[in-house]
């Protein structure tokens, strides 16, 4: 490969510290591979400076273990001979190696395990000992500001000013919070008791170590050459730990050559006060600008929008397969998002669905997955929880189906005994005791793979109707969990099952531990889509890279949330305002995009799905939109049913006669219209129905003028009126028949207190009034309305309206109030009414009807919902029964049609014809040959 003269500068560069700065894909870790040939490699004599210093005393420090092992796999062909080492690392992979040679052996907690410490300590807390903070302890969001604060202390060597020691070690000035500063006390304490250290103290105690001058002289005998890859984002301890490393000689030269690379402006994230502009304050000798031209020139990148945020995931699936057919290899692909937790599981069930094998942050993955959870949640159980069995009943671990397990919960809940006592989880119970058995002397990661050896077997037997593949995929989630807990059982062999349960349910509040990479995203050799977080891609690139997730909120997310140990109060300065601390997020945000944006080296795309309210991340706005690229569902190609020729129309050739409900009907679903006026198949009319009919019936003979047969108009009658009407054949069933009866009468009773008396009560002119109208016959008003025909099909009105009372106008005039009866739950949402076909209907026929119009216009149009009494108004407005006559007339030329396509927006819940629909479920499990 040919190199630039800046690289080359890079490789031949000899005495002295070097700095070499460069934009992202500018080639920087390509000169530093370069160079390591070129120090560890024999070349011939003659050569301006011939290689071969020993692997081992060239040290390479690397962004993470994922860009070391890639640094490391790119060097290892070349190295020839023996070595008794290859110190190919991270700054914390150095520090924990430093410790462990020099105090001692320590064990790296995690972040769980962290906050998990610290929120026990913290609730063994003297209130006397946190003066402003007292009041706060045993607050749950205590326990995360203070893991965070610890981290900033140790992370910018603050100490306590007791601790005279560590003072002199770091040259630490008191810290700005000393109750914080006094928990850190403690809390190394309690640490070192157990040989156990968090990441920020790691780093901390190797620089401290670095100090003595003993062991940097121990350390700097063991090295000749420092290369540092992407050390734009390095902490204040990770600085001194180069510092002293490094060390000077008499004359002011470096001991160890030492070359540090980094892109100034590409700090994003970082851990523990990491400072962006360190890069550019790094003391050296020498400096090579490699500039911002990138070698990586991915095409011009392309936004992929879908219409709901349940779409992106199958648009990121879609994008991902139009690479591999392309020729891309699965592991060249990479998908990034800016929340794992909120993101990952929508993308990986996808790319599992599809058959895209991928590679994702184990700890994000294994909450969701259900083999893993029901593992998890048998640990539980096997831990004193015993609400996991409920979850274990319809678990993989379970034989029973759901409607087992509902019997199963229903029968002990009825007997009264418990649940682990019904005989069909006795194998459960058995494996649970064999677990409790062995819970003292077995590790976390023994138990797990006894609840697969004995209880998920099943899983790996082949299904012959399954797609090839599918079981490898059901169990990636599982290995990549039994992975992880043995890997933690070797790191700390004396944790039990309490300790795993503790940290389980860790809520990510805190970023990604920054001295690991998850197991499932550094897996060697498969050839699998890696999914990860921006902040971990760094230093990292692929062929094709897919963004997710590109909306406000998320990218950029606008956290503004004051902390209580602000890092910038740990650097002396005044934390800044609301406006100022809002430009620097932007700004932060704005590089993290950018990083992102530079991992691709030939295709770049961004993936949104942006739900109502929710905007589009101003980051992407200009670029090309693209296809969404849906790809097509998994499993057999979906059955086609034969378009069916009916050779006798709809529509009878006398006449087409509809009504308000046909009307309603069709508006609300045109299939639903199909099956039960056109093709005549009547449902049931159903409890809810009949119910409704009853209540009109008994109100509409209540309140005719000539009703009641001369009976007074009091509460009384009413209900004997209803005690008539009633029939006891309403429902099949007793307990339908008492509870529609308990309604009924309900809302005769609830009628009565609203309007039946008192200065509410309707002055009634007529009930069930009854209309035949000829529809685009006649002129409403001045308007012409058009053919009387449809089609060649004469079109007639039918129907009665519930209720016409007489109400006074604004002018002083009579005027007339249409009222429309509903007895259903479901009330209209806000727009709703004023298109209700049904008002709008009554209007024209109150319009039409002589004597009506003899008293006066249609003033009110009005929906009542006897069960609430509440009601909803339509308006009447200028040619409103134009406006109907118009709508009736589409509607009936449409049906003359046969255009009977369902509605996706229609009220399916009480339609009898689901099983018929092609919309529903129930309406697609046909089977057919054809073709």
């Amino acid at each position: 490969m040919e190199l630039t003269d800046g690289q080359r500068r890079i490789v031949e560069h000899a005495g002295g510290r070097l700095r070499v700065v460069g934009g992202a894909g500018t080639g920087k870790t390509t000169a530093l591979l370069a160079r390591y040939r070129r120090l560890v490699v024999p070349v011939p004599q003659g050569r301006p400076q011939a290689g071969g210093a020993r692997p081992s005393s060239v040290l390479v420090l690397c962004r993470s273990r994922v860009a070391a092992g890639r640094f490391g796999d790119a060097v290892l062909p070349d190295l020839a001979g023996g070595f008794d080492s290859l110190p190919i690392t991270t700054f914390f992979g150095l520090a924990f190696d430093l410790v462990s040679r020099h105090a001692g052996p320590v064990t790296l907690l995690t972040g769980a395990e962290q906050r998990h410490i610290v929120g026990r300590l913290l609730a063994a807390e003297n209130p006397d000992d946190w003066p402003t903070l007292g009041h706060l302890l045993g607050r749950q969001a205590l326990v995360g500001e203070v893991a965070d604060g610890l981290l900033v202390l140790a992370g910018q060597g603050w100490c306590h000013p007791t601790d005279e020691a560590r003072s002199r070690a770091v040259d630490a000035r008191p810290a700005p919070w000393p109750e914080l500063a006094a928990f850190a006390g403690r809390y190394r304490r309690a640490l070192a008791a157990d040989a156990q250290v968090d990441a920020a103290e790691l780093l901390s105690r190797a620089a401290e170590l670095l100090a003595d001058p003993v062991v940097a002289a121990i350390e700097r005998a063991r090295l000749d050459h420092v290369l540092v890859d992407d050390y734009e984002a390095a902490t204040p301890a990770m600085s001194a730990i180069l510092d002293r490393l490094a060390g000077e000689r008499a004359h002011g030269g470096p001991v160890v050559e030492v070359v540090v690379a980094g892109n100034p402006d590409g700090a994003a994230g970082g851990f523990a006060d990491a400072d962006r502009h360190r890069m550019a304050r790094l003391a050296a000798d020498a400096e090579v600008d490699l500039g911002t031209h990138s070698f990586r020139r991915p095409s011009p990148p392309a936004l992929v929008a879908t219409r709901h945020p349940s779409l992106e995931p199958e648009a990121v699936a879609g994008e991902l397969l139009a690479a591999r057919q392309a020729g891309v290899a699965w592991s060249d692909m990479a998908v990034l998002v800016r929340r794992p937790r909120h993101r990952v599981r929508a993308v990986t069930r996808a790319l599992a669905r599809h058959g895209i094998p991928a590679r994702a942050p184990a700890a994000v993955v294994v909450g969701d997955d259900p083999v893993v959870g029901s593992v998890v949640d048998m640990l539980r159980w096997v831990g004193g929880d015993d609400s996991a069995l409920h979850r274990l009943l319809v678990s993989p671990l379970s034989d029973l189906d759901a409607i087992e397990a509902r019997r199963v919960r229903r029968g002990a809940r009825i007997t009264g005994t418990p649940l682990d006592a019904d005989p069909r989880l006795a194998a459960l119970v058995v494996l649970r005791r064999d677990l409790v058995a062995g819970v003292a002397t077995s590790t976390p990661a023994e138990l797990a793979f006894q609840v697969w050896q004995r209880a998920l077997g099943h899983l790996v037997e082949p299904d012959p109707d399954a797609d090839p593949g599918s079981d490898d995929v059901v169990l990636d989630g599982l290995v990549a969990f039994l992975d992880a807990l043995q890997r933690e059982a070797g790191r700390n062999p004396g944790h039990r099952l309490a300790d795993l349960l503790a940290v389980l349910d860790d809520d990510g509040g805190s970023p990604a531990d920054p001295w690991r990479i998850d197991s499932a995203a550094a897996g060697p050799g498969a050839d699998a889509v890696t999914i990860t977080s921006i902040l971990q891609a760094g230093g990292r690139e692929w062929h094709t890279v897919v963004i997710a997730g590109c909306v406000e909120g998320e990218l950029p997310a606008m956290s503004n949330r004051n902390r209580l140990f602000d890092p910038e109060v740990g650097n002396g300065r005044n934390p800044p305002g609301v406006a100022e601390r809002r430009r620097l997020i932007l700004a932060e945000e704005r590089r993290l995009f950018a990083q992102a944006c530079s991992r691709a080296t030939s295709r770049l795309v961004a993936t949104a799905g942006p739900e109502p309210g929710v905007l589009l991340s101003r980051f992407v706005e200009g670029w090309e939109p693209a296809e969404v690229r849906t790809p097509a569902p998994p499993g057999r190609a979906p059955t086609f049913r034969r378009p069916t020729v009916n050779p006798v129309p709809i529509v009878s050739e006398t006449g087409l006669t509809l009504s308000a409900t046909q009307l309603d009907t069709y508006d609300d679903c045109p299939l639903r219209y199909a099956y039960r006026y056109g093709l005549r198949v009547r449902d049931e009319g159903g409890v809810r129905a009949d119910l409704g009919s009853l209540v009109h019936e008994v109100l509409a003979g209540f309140l005719h003028p000539d009703a009641a047969g001369g009976r007074p108009h009091t509460h009384e009658t009413l209900m004997a009126m209803g005690e008539e009407m009633w029939r006891h054949d309403i429902a099949r069933y007793r307990p339908q028949v008492d509870e529609a009866r308990r309604d009924f009468f309900a809302m005769l009773d609830t009628w009565w207190q609203f309007e039946g008396h008192g200065p509410l009560a309707p002055v009634v002119i007529d009930t069930e009034r009854s209309f035949d109208i000829e529809i685009g016959a006649a002129k409403v008003g001045a308007a012409e309305i058009g053919a009387a025909e449809i089609g060649g099909v004469a079109l007639r009105l039918r129907g009665s309206i519930d209720r016409v009372d007489l109400v006074e106008r604004p002018d002083g005039g009579p005027g007339i109030r249409i009222v429309d009866y509903k007895t259903g739950k479901r009330e209209p949402r806000p727009g709703e009414t004023q298109d209700n076909i049904q008002l709008a209907v009554y209007h024209l026929a109150a319009t039409r009807d002589p004597e009506l119009a003899a008293i006066g216009p249609v003033t009110q149009l009005r929906l009542l919902f006897v069960r609430s009494m509440r009601t909803f108004e339509q308006e009447v407005t200028a040619g409103h029964a134009e406006t109907t006559e118009r709508r009736i007339l589409a509607a009936a030329g449409s049906i003359r049609a046969e255009q009977f396509e369902p509605s996706v927006d229609a009220n399916c819940r009480w339609c009898s014809f689901q099983r018929l629909c092609p919309i529903q479920p129930e309406g697609r499990e046909v089977v057919s040959s054809w073709p």
